[in-house]
């Protein structure tokens, strides 16, 4: 937080000031400034959050589920039927294929749901722990195979 004093001063860390300016203006949102006395904001790098007026990023690592491209405030969730375990990705081919044998239901998961149910497979990338539609697609094989 910066105060106004006097007649004017350095423009703040977490703000830049324009030739002319009157007032600091806070970075915005994917962007910080760490540096007093500057006239633009730095790019928040891919793997990193930065929220609006940031004076660094270095605090604010990508989560698990995600991954952040340049420039990011909010984290991108990895898909259904994927996850990411590790922070500080910075790329969607981050977020790899659920395991076989496991199910990745809903988006911007860490791991795996859980398990497949007994009597059903799971190959990479489930969705569901009966995946395929369930007993319809049990009954279509059965015929197929007769």
């Amino acid at each position: 937080m910066f105060h106004l004093v006097g007649f004017g001063g350095v423009c703040p860390k977490g703000h830049f000031c324009r030739v002319r300016s009157t007032l600091p203006e806070g970075c915005p949102d994917g962007s910080y400034q760490d540096e007093e006395g500057q006239t633009y904001c730095k790019s928040c790098p891919a793997g990193y959050v930065c929220l609006a007026k940031a004076t660094t990023f270095n605090d604010t690592v990508c989560p698990s589920g995600s991954y952040c491209l340049v420039n990011t405030s909010i984290p991108i969730l990895c898909d259904e039927g994927t996850f990411n375990a590790l922070t500080g990705q910075k790329e969607e081919s981050n977020c790899v294929l659920c395991t076989a044998g496991k199910y990745c239901e809903g988006s911007g998961l860490s791991k795996p749901t859980a398990d497949c149910y007994g009597g059903w497979f799971c190959k990479n990338g489930s969705t569901k722990p009966t995946p395929d539609g369930g007993k319809a697609f049990i009954l279509q094989v059965y015929i197929v195979l007769r």
